[in-house]
């Protein structure tokens, strides 16, 4: 079959989750024969394009259909996928702009309704004038705005699309309590692959590490204060924190403020998996995860997670001393489970054998078979 994934920008599988799993599925099932095609709807570029990746960035949303359009048409395309299904790109993705006669796959990688749940704790306006004042009374209406134009667009998204995947199953019961929508089977749930297989390890270092974007929603600050609360440092522990973002400058500066010299930014990383190895603990303090790949490839290492709440928590972690689970936004409670982590020396060794056993539901192979049944024509 003649394939088209969308996504915003060149797909760079260091950059985050949501692009290497959009890599492993496109590679995966090209590596299948079917033919893969890519296209970029955001990022501006003036560098050549891959073979097979097309760009109709820079364009209006009615000019973007058209091209779309085009496109699919030129290429014979049976299934156009939407990795961004939380975007724009569903405004013009969808079957009422575009006419030529390929199914379209929308995909929601993220939560559905957490940042709404804690949507007044995600901010940072302190009350120190007048102007933060009148911005906090203006918070009740941004919420029921922000969320009366999500609930919109969810349902004009599965009205448009012949399925939506999520990769959690609590994600597709959220979808239709927060639309309101009639359940159907045209929401699926496919969970994300593992993207490397499962070794055993032997020995650990002291050595804690967050992988991920440094944006706002990761919550990379919470983690350096708990850090430097937690006195993990002075015990000769380090923390390694992989990833790229705005917030890296500022985050920078929190730790020199507050004298944390173990800690390391290390930027985008091509190989992870050899921090991965040495790794004792995972510290992921986010709150818009919903199946998070970085816990995912920490179990592969025996890496003991200590994450706050996300949906597809109870898929990853079926056993509670796999890792520790904590409230979002909970600054002292995530202080101190790095603190009985590390008093404690919890540690995923000796589960080893339990969790690669619980991994092979999450082998390539079986998320790309149930891709297949998806874009499968019907019969």
């Amino acid at each position: 079959m003649n394939l088209l994934f969308s996504f915003g920008n060149l797909i760079r599988p260091t950059r985050g989750g949501t692009e290497r799993v959009t890599a492993l599925i496109a590679h995966g099932l090209q590596a299948r024969g079917h033919k893969v095609s890519f296209l970029i709807t955001e990022e501006l570029t003036t560098s050549p394009l891959p073979v097979g990746t097309y760009t109709c960035a820079g364009l209006s949303r009615e000019e973007k259909a058209q091209w779309v359009n085009e496109l699919c048409e030129r290429l014979c395309i049976d299934v156009l996928i939407n990795e961004a299904g939380t975007s724009d790109d569903i405004l013009f993705l969808n079957h009422e702009r575009l006419t030529y006669p390929c199914r379209i796959i929308t995909c929601i990688h993220f939560d559905i309704t957490g940042d709404l749940q804690y949507f007044y704790r995600s901010l940072d306006i302190p009350l120190n004038s007048w102007r933060n004042l009148l911005r906090w009374l203006k918070l009740p209406f941004l919420k029921r705005m922000h969320t009366r134009n999500r609930r919109k667009r969810y349902r004009y998204l599965l009205q448009h699309s012949d399925a939506v995947v999520v990769p959690a199953p609590a994600l597709v019961q959220q979808f239709f309590l927060f639309t309101g929508a009639h359940p159907s089977t045209r929401v699926r749930c496919i969970p994300n692959p593992a993207v490397f297989a499962p070794e055993t390890v032997r020995d650990k270092e002291p050595l804690a590490l967050f992988v991920g974007r440094l944006v706002p929603g990761k919550h990379v600050d919470h983690l350096l204060d708990a850090w430097a609360a937690s006195g993990a440092e002075r015990k000769g522990w380090k923390l390694a924190i992989v990833g790229e973002g705005g917030q890296r400058p500022r985050l920078e500066k929190q730790a020199k403020r507050l004298r944390l010299h173990s800690v390391c930014f290390t930027g985008n990383l091509n190989r992870p998996d050899e921090l991965y190895r040495r790794a004792t603990l995972l510290i992921l303090p986010s709150d818009y995860e919903s199946f998070s790949m970085v816990v995912l490839e920490g179990l592969s290492f025996a890496c003991f997670p200590i994450v706050y709440s996300f949906p597809a928590l109870s898929q990853l972690l079926i056993r509670p001393e796999w890792g520790i689970v904590l409230p979002r936004h909970h600054r002292k409670a995530l202080t101190a489970a790095i603190q009985e982590a590390i008093s404690r020396h919890l540690t995923n060794l000796p589960h080893q054998k339990d969790i690669h056993k619980h991994l092979k539901h999450f082998a390539l192979p079986i998320i790309l078979n149930q891709w297949e049944q998806l874009i499968a024509p019907a019969p």
